[in-house]
């Protein structure tokens, strides 16, 4: 791979903004078409370009320069359980190929855009390499993503990649702020998440995003945004259809300033 550093004319803002984009359950490799919604990957890949249109359009719209891209796990289906594997159209190995791919495609495209772009990335349940019980913490699938659009992005001037410090959770910083992301599946949407979340780590975060439950959601907690980001493949897998968990596909934007969540954008997919 050439490592030469490219020339990518940065964009320069003199507003104090930026667009924390969150990515969350992708579930590339699932497929399905019935009364509830229709998703395989050549849908997602149609949704994943609509919403690299809408993140312009909202930085455009908004002045920024800066922006924070949270994935926040299950970027593929898996095959944790029975129901899920027969629904794949993708085998996993392909699944996390595709899900890498479009991920640094999806990052890439925002860095010749000229954006000043960071790049954190947690660990989903779907991405378990192993039954529940018998899987270690750290072997997700997810954190291959992390690697391959860092080793592949690393030599634009304009992409940073944050590291975390266990695979399940994130933190960063924007104008002094501190926040954290997380899937959802080890820390729930709810005072009880959020209370387990603060006593671990020692402080209040200006804001939590999450993934996980499906379907958006924003709740203000003790001076604390909770943000919970949709899925890129809306209602018609088992999961949501056994739930009522009736939505239409979506991923979350919101607008970080020095006093925190400003501005938030659900951003709606067909």
């Amino acid at each position: 791979q050439n490592n030469t550093p490219l020339d990518i004319k940065v964009k320069e803002s003199n507003v104090q903004k930026t667009a924390i984009v969150c990515c969350s359950d992708w579930h590339i490799g699932e497929d399905y078409d019935n009364e509830w919604g229709v998703y395989d990957s050549d849908i997602a890949k149609n949704r994943i370009e609509a919403y690299l249109a809408e993140v312009v359009t909202i930085c455009n719209q908004n002045n920024v320069g800066n922006i924070v891209v949270c994935s926040v796990g299950d970027m593929l289906s898996g095959n944790i359980h029975h129901a899920i594997a027969v629904s794949n159209r993708e085998n996993v190995i392909e699944q996390i190929m595709l899900a890498a791919e479009l991920m640094k495609s999806f990052i890439e495209s925002l860095c010749i855009h000229g954006y000043k772009v960071s790049f954190i990335n947690v660990a989903g349940n779907h991405t378990r390499i192993a039954k529940k019980d018998d899987s270690l913490k750290d072997e997700r699938l997810d954190n291959l993503i992390g690697w391959y659009v860092n080793s592949h992005l690393k030599r634009y001037p304009n992409f940073n990649f944050i590291p975390t410090s266990e695979c399940t959770l994130g933190e960063f910083e924007v104008y002094g702020n501190k926040y954290m992301c997380c899937h959802g599946d080890y820390d729930g949407f709810s005072k009880n998440g959020l209370a387990n979340l603060v006593l671990s780590k020692g402080y209040k975060p200006t804001a939590i995003f999450f993934g996980h439950y499906h379907t958006m959601a924003m709740s203000d907690l003790y001076d604390v945004k909770l943000i919970r980001s949709g899925c890129l493949g809306g209602s018609g897998d088992d999961y949501t259809i056994q739930r009522r968990l009736k939505s239409k596909p979506s991923q979350t934007v919101v607008i970080a300033d020095g006093n925190g969540v400003n501005t938030f954008y659900n951003v709606t997919l067909n």
